[in-house]
C-alpha cells in the first residue's frame, strides 16, 4: 500500500473540513460572524467557522450562491461561465480533493490537443514544429528579460522578442501561443501585466480537470446547511464599540466579526465603504492592483464542422486573438467556447449579441469555410458585471505579490479579508480562493 505524503495529507485535510458536518462541533461559541460574499472563499470560510461552533451568516449580493462559480445549461450542456478548470488535480490540491470527496464527475482536458488554422486550412506538421521551436526560444527570451525587469515594466516589452527572421505564419503562431499561455490565462493584455512578477505564482501538478456538471454543482454542495441571504448588497462595514455593523440593501446587521470576500474591483472602486477607512498601506496596494478580464462566447451547433476529438483550436491571423475550446469530447455535443482577454474581451461587452455572433462566425469561417448558423449562443460580460468588475485578479505592471499579501492582512481582530486576490501564492485561481478562505477561518478559530 502506497504511503500518503505529508503534502497530500495536508490537501486532504483542507478539503475534508469543507464537507458539511465534517468537523465535530465540540462546543457552541457565543459569537456571530458575517461572511460577505458566497463565492468559493466565502463558502469555505463559513463552512469551517460554522463547524467550529460559530453562528455564521453569509450575505450575498447576487440572487444565488457561488459567486463567479456560475454554470449555465441553456445550450443543453453544463457550461461554466466563470472558472472552468481544476488546475493541477494532484492530491495535495484541496480543490481537487474536494471534487473527489463529493464524487463530482470530471473530464481531463489536454492543452496539447490543439489544431491551428491559417487561410482556411490546418497548418502543416512542419509549421507546427517550427512554431513550437520558435515559441520556446521566445519564452526563454522573455524569461531573460524578466530577470532584470523593474516593478513598473510590463510584458509588452517581451513582444519585441517575437522572431523577425521567421515566416509570417510562424510569427503569428508564436503570437497566438503567447496569447493563449499568457494573456488569456492571466486575463490581460501584455501591456497590463507585470514582467517582473510574471510566472512568480505557484502551481499544483497533475491533470487539468473540467467538471462534467459544472462548478455550480460544487457550489451547491458547499452551500448546503449554511445560512445564506441572497440579494443583499453591503454598503458599509462599520466598526462599533463591541463589534461590527453592516449597512446593507436589506437593512442593518450586527456581528462580532466580519469576513470580506468580495472581488478585488469592489474594494478598488470603493463600492463598499469602511468606517473608519482602510489602512493607507492597504489603500496603496489596492491602487496598484488590477482585475483582469477573460470573457467567453459559447456557440451551439447542430453538427460538428471541426475535428470532434481536438480539445482546442486557433486561427493564425493578424488582429485580436480568440482561443476555441471544444465541448464535444466533454459532453458529446457540438458546442464551441471562444475565449478572449484584456482590451479585446472588454470591447466585446459593448457589442450586441447579433454583432458578437457575427464576429465569431466570421473568424470560424476563415478557419473552416462554410459554417452553419448556430442554434444558440451565450456570452459573458465580466468586466461590466456590477458584482465583479472583471474575471479575476492579475499581477499588473507596477504591482507585486506583496500587494496581495497586504490585501489579505486583517484590519484588526474583527475585520478579515479573503479571496483569490488575497492569495499571493495562487492569485487569480479558484483553489487560491479556497485556500484563502480556509486560512482566514483557521486564524479566527485558533485565536478565539
Amino acid at each position: 500500500m502506497r504511503e500518503i505524503s505529508r503534502k497530500e495529507m495536508l490537501g486532504l485535510l483542507a478539503a475534508a473540513t469543507l464537507l458539511p458536518g465534517s468537523c465535530a462541533q465540540a462546543r457552541s461559541i457565543n459569537k456571530k460572524i458575517i461572511v460577505i460574499g458566497a463565492g468559493m472563499a466565502g463558502l469555505t470560510a463559513a463552512r469551517k467557522l460554522q463547524d467550529s461552533g460559530y453562528s455564521v451568516e453569509i450575505l450575498e449580493a447576487r440572487n444565488r450562491a457561488g459567486g463567479r462559480m456560475w454554470t449555465d445549461t441553456s445550450l443543453g450542456i453544463p457550461l461554466d461561465l466563470g472558472p472552468a478548470w481544476v488546475h493541477g488535480a494532484e492530491k495535495s490540491n484541496p480543490l481537487a480533493s474536494l471534487v473527489r470527496q463529493h464524487s463530482i464527475g470530471t473530464f481531463t482536458s489536454d492543452s496539447d490537443s490543439v489544431a491551428l488554422y491559417h487561410g482556411g486550412r490546418e497548418i502543416s506538421d512542419a509549421s507546427y514544429e517550427a512554431i513550437d521551436e520558435a515559441t520556446q526560444d521566445f519564452m526563454e527570451s522573455a524569461r531573460r528579460l524578466k530577470k532584470g525587469a523593474s516593478a513598473g515594466e510590463s510584458m509588452e516589452r517581451t513582444l519585441d522578442e517575437l522572431p523577425e527572421d521567421e515566416s509570417a505564419l510562424v510569427q503569428m503562431g508564436v503570437r497566438w501561443n503567447f496569447a493563449s499561455e499568457v494573456e488569456i490565462e492571466l486575463a490581460a493584455d501584455a501591456k497590463e501585466l507585470s514582467l517582473k512578477y510574471w510566472d512568480e505564482d505557484y502551481a499544483f501538478s497533475g491533470p487539468e480537470w473540467l467538471l462534467k456538471p459544472g462548478f455550480g454543482a460544487l457550489a451547491q454542495k458547499l452551500a448546503a446547511g449554511l445560512t445564506i441571504r441572497t440579494g443583499v448588497s453591503v454598503k458599509t462595514v462599520r466598526k462599533t464599540a463591541t463589534g461590527v455593523g453592516l449597512d446593507t440593501s436589506a437593512g442593518s446587521f450586527e456581528c462580532d466579526t466580519v469576513v470580506v470576500t468580495v472581488p478585488l474591483e469592489i474594494l478598488r472602486k470603493g463600492a463598499m465603504r469602511f468606517e473608519p477607512g482602510l489602512s493607507q498601506k492597504k489603500l496603496h496596494a489596492l491602487k496598484r492592483m488590477r482585475m483582469g478580464t477573460m470573457n467567453k462566447v459559447a456557440l451551439a451547433f447542430d453538427r460538428n464542422f471541426w475535428p470532434a476529438e481536438i480539445h482546442r483550436m486557433g486561427n493564425l491571423k493578424e488582429g485580436p486573438i480568440m482561443e476555441y475550446w471544444n465541448m464535444a469530447p466533454v459532453h458529446g455535443k457540438p458546442v464551441l467556447v471562444a475565449l478572449s482577454a484584456g482590451s479585446f474581451a472588454r470591447s466585446l461587452e459593448a457589442m450586441s449579441e447579433p454583432g458578437i455572433q457575427d464576429l465569431v462566425l466570421s473568424d470560424l469561417r476563415s478557419m473552416f469555410g462554410k459554417v452553419p448558423e448556430p442554434r444558440g449562443m451565450i456570452r459573458t460580460k465580466w468586466y461590466s458585471d456590477p458584482y465583479t468588475g472583471g474575471s479575476y485578479s492579475m499581477i499588473a505592471a507596477g504591482s507585486s505579490v506583496e500587494d496581495f499579501e497586504t490585501l489579505a492582512d486583517p484590519d484588526d481582530d474583527r475585520i478579515f479579508f479573503a479571496g483569490e486576490a488575497c492569495n499571493s501564492r495562487y492569485p487569480g485561481t479558484l483553489h487560491g480562493a479556497l485556500i484563502s478562505g480556509q486560512k482566514v477561518a483557521e486564524h479566527i478559530v485558533s485565536n478565539a
